[in-house]
């Protein structure tokens, strides 16, 4: 029987390693043949983690015998198939452990549905609901299904597929995973400098607000830089680039190009200095998007945002991340589609470290709504400084453990680690002792190619 079109709406080339003759094959009989759900999730498991490839079989359909055979039903199952059992509920709204079966596990019988699950998570389709938010309008990790079951920090998607993996390789299968591990470090560049480079009004009204609210060791900084006796505190460009240049670490920088309003700064896109920065972080890493804040909202924010980074950079972004990690389903991700970005890095918590949709792998977007795969491809991030010191309150020891025990969980799974730092989050008079600066210099260094 041919390869049946299970991979309808999987980017071009997902599609043509999935079909490849040499992947282990895996064949799955269920009624749900025609479920956009049940592809979706089949094509992640099998295409985007595993190097493999699947053939979805119809009741009436005679399995071949030399293919490991899963056996997706509700009802009776074959004697010479792998058991997974089918909740009922893929296709339509998944209630939280909807996929928990009263069946046992054993060697060939999931005592879950975990295509269901799976798909829960890969859908974020408890985030379609109404539950609360936080001062930014996000949603919080304290509010989670994972949270809740105490495992946001198991990537459980992951931990699932590796256990369908080693019951269809016992089966015969020869399936591996398609990349090993990888880390990329990535950067929001929200405020390049703190007193440099700001213009002559945002400096006195800096200074201001400085004297206003008595401030007086940063004013002092203030005045120091300004005089040239002093570098700027949040200017460690000269580390991190230098930091990147000799371990050949990959990074991607996220540059801002908003107007002052709220939480969005005044970016000085426009400065010299601030070309030349651009210029030095384009050398060792690639550039992305950061929309602000405001610009969700507000489409012309949204047009003029993205021209500056057009103007500047020569083309037009190819992938972002959100401002303050705000992030609205579906609404959020349809623009960035109409926009032209294929991949964003925005889905984490600000408030706890750990896979938000149970994966450190990359996956695409599904849109819930309109039940189709898009072409968009959301890279799951793992951690941000800021949630252990603001959000948290660990020290930089206590937080490097807490990195390094996330670490563990995406080399497991071979997934792709993700972090997320700030030029401007080790300046000791907001916050930030000496100690974050050593402790992010000592991660980095430990992936050196």
């Amino acid at each position: 029987m041919p390869l049946m079109p299970a991979l309808a709406g999987l980017p071009l080339y997902s599609y043509l390693r999935c079909m490849a003759a040499d992947q282990s094959m895996v064949q799955v009989i269920t009624e749900r043949t025609q479920s956009p759900r049940l592809r979706y999730v089949m094509d992640f498991i099998f295409c985007q983690v595993l190097d493999g490839q699947y053939q979805l079989l119809r009741q009436q359909d005679t399995p071949d015998k030399f293919i490991p055979l899963i056996d997706y039903r509700s009802g009776q199952k074959r004697s010479d198939a792998i058991h997974i059992w089918d909740c009922g509920k893929l296709d339509g709204w998944i209630d939280p452990d909807a996929w928990i079966s009263t069946q046992e596990n054993s060697p060939s019988t999931f005592s879950s549905d975990i295509f269901a699950e799976i798909f829960f998570h890969l859908s974020r389709m408890e985030e379609y609901q109404s539950l609360p938010k936080d001062e930014y309008g996000r949603h919080r990790a304290v509010d989670s299904y994972l949270w809740h079951k105490n495992k946001l920090a198991i990537p459980v998607v992951d931990e699932k597929i590796e256990e369908l993996r080693k019951a269809l390789n016992k089966a015969g299968a020869e399936l591996n995973y398609r990349r090993d591990f990888q880390f990329t470090a990535t950067y929001d560049v929200d405020y390049p400098w703190l007193f440099l480079n700001r213009g002559w009004k945002q400096n006195m009204l800096g200074l201001a607000g400085d004297f206003l609210r008595r401030r007086w060791p940063i004013l002092k900084d203030r005045l120091y830089v300004w005089m040239g006796r002093l570098k700027d505190p949040y200017d460690l460009w000269e580390e991190i680039i230098s930091l990147h240049r000799s371990s050949n670490v990959p990074a991607k920088f996220f540059l801002l190009f908003t107007q002052r309003k709220g939480v969005d700064p005044r970016v000085p896109y426009h400065s010299t200095a601030y070309k030349g920065l651009v210029r030095q972080l384009k050398a060792i890493g690639e550039i992305g998007w950061h929309p602000g804040y405001h610009s969700l909202d507000k489409n012309g924010r949204w047009r003029m945002e993205m021209k500056r980074f057009t103007d500047l950079l020569g083309a037009s972004p190819s992938f972002s991340r959100q401002h303050f990690l705000r992030l609205e389903w579906p609404k959020t991700y349809r623009k960035l589609l109409s926009a032209g970005i294929e991949a964003d890095y925005t889905l984490g918590y600000a408030d706890q470290p750990g896979f938000r949709a149970g994966t450190c792998h990359p996956f695409y977007w599904y849109d819930l709504e309109n039940e189709k795969v898009t072409q968009l491809q959301l890279f799951p991030l793992a951690f941000m400084e800021v949630t252990f010191n603001r959000y948290l309150g660990l020290s930089p020891k206590e937080s490097f453990e807490k990195m390094i025990i996330i670490e563990m969980q995406v080399r497991k799974y071979k997934g792709h680690l993700i972090g997320l730092w700030h030029n401007n989050s080790f300046y000791p008079k907001e916050g930030w002792n000496s100690e974050w600066l050593e402790v992010y210099l000592n991660f980095i260094k430990r992936f050196e190619i």
